[in-house]
């Protein structure tokens, strides 16, 4: 339902293909429906709640996000399994995010698993690998309600951490592994 004098969206997202592969969100409403094409990535461009349903969005490819959120968006993304990619942030948040219940593996050590560049607020989930499990970037505000954060690779030649922090951050509660 939409009303420009309300500014109200409700987005019902379903799952077209049976592959677990990476999904991007094209701008095709059809009435209260977005459809979800196969692609390499999910950018998401819009105020939407992303609810996966307990799929998994797994990116096969390098070079890109699993999930981008875009400067100027406002998403909740909840109920699913996020697997990043070879070389790359699993989740780039440029926008307003909020995650929860999600399942979030890097798929490599060389990157962030999330970097947060705008204002992401994460409820609970299970959060693990990367460089750093999370990447706050100056100017940037984290909210940590809840969760599981854990840094699998460890390293003596340099900074990592759980959060690595550059920004605003504020933790009301989570479990954090290093």
């Amino acid at each position: 339902i939409y009303d420009h004098h309300i500014c109200t969206l409700f987005v019902t997202f379903f799952f077209f293909f049976k592959q677990k592969t990476a999904y991007e969100i094209s701008a095709c409403l059809v009435g209260s429906e977005m459809c979800i094409r196969d692609r390499e990535d999910v950018t998401i461009d819009k105020n939407i709640t992303l609810d996966l349903g307990g799929k998994t969005l797994t990116n096969n490819g390098a070079g890109k996000a699993t999930i981008t959120i875009a400067e100027g968006a406002t998403a909740t993304v909840k109920n699913g399994s996020v697997v990043g990619g070879t070389s790359y942030y699993n989740i780039q948040n440029n926008g307003t995010a909020t995650f929860e219940g999600l399942t979030a593996t890097a798929g490599n050590t060389g990157s962030s698993m999330i970097d947060n560049v705008g204002t992401l607020t994460i409820t609970s989930g299970e959060y693990t690998g990367g460089l750093d499990t999370i990447k706050n970037e100056p100017n940037a505000k984290l909210t940590v309600d809840g969760g599981t954060f854990t840094l699998t690779k460890g390293t003596s030649d340099g900074f990592t951490g759980v959060i690595f922090n550059y920004g605003e951050l504020t933790i009301n509660g989570g479990t954090f592994i290093q």
